[in-house]
């Protein structure tokens, strides 16, 4: 049976308000910790986000120089290519100059190679006409005594005069 009196109706009231409130104090306890909960982690999400912002803007600033390096490596492999053509050109021009100069120098030597065999034919020529010369010049001084000493002879025997007489300027050599 339910008690309907009113002092009844005012305890089961006051039990419900009681148990009401004590719930209103247990709900309002459980916002106020949810409600420090959710600004914690608002605050910890904004720090996060923030973070978040950074750690973007960082990876977009590494992207960023990972293209700018990505250019300048592609840069430096174009130029590195074109001085390693340009190196390779000259030094297939300097291996082709090198091989012109070995001709020139081979072929110089032997030229110089003729030159010096002709040149020791001429020097030995030299020497050969020079002894002639020598030979000639002794053989001449011995004429020319000769004759000087006959000359002296002659003019010793009174023949002299006549013998220039009938030829005169003939023997220069006499005359000394």
């Amino acid at each position: 049976m339910i008690d309907t009196t009113p002092a009844a109706d005012t305890s089961a009231l006051n039990e419900r308000i009681e148990q009401l409130a004590g719930e209103r104090d247990s709900l309002t306890k459980e916002r106020d910790e949810l409600s420090t909960r959710v600004s914690a982690l608002e605050t910890t999400a904004k720090t996060q986000e923030r973070a978040l912002a950074e750690r973007e803007s960082k990876i977009e600033s590494l992207e960023r120089a990972v293209k700018e390096s990505t250019l300048d490596l592609t840069q430096l492999k174009t130029d590195s290519e074109n001085r390693q053509k340009e190196l390779q050109s000259k030094l297939e021009d300097n291996e082709e100059m090198l091989k012109n100069l070995k001709e020139v120098l081979t072929a110089k030597e032997g030229q110089e190679t003729e030159s010096g065999a002709i040149l020791a034919a001429k020097d030995k020529e030299i020497t050969l006409l020079e002894s002639r010369m020598e030979k000639m010049s002794k053989e001449w001084e011995e004429e020319r005594n000769e004759l000087q000493i006959q000359v002296q002879e002659l003019r010793l025997a009174g023949q002299v005069n006549s013998f220039f007489s009938m030829q005169p300027d003939r023997s220069p050599l006499l005359r000394q």
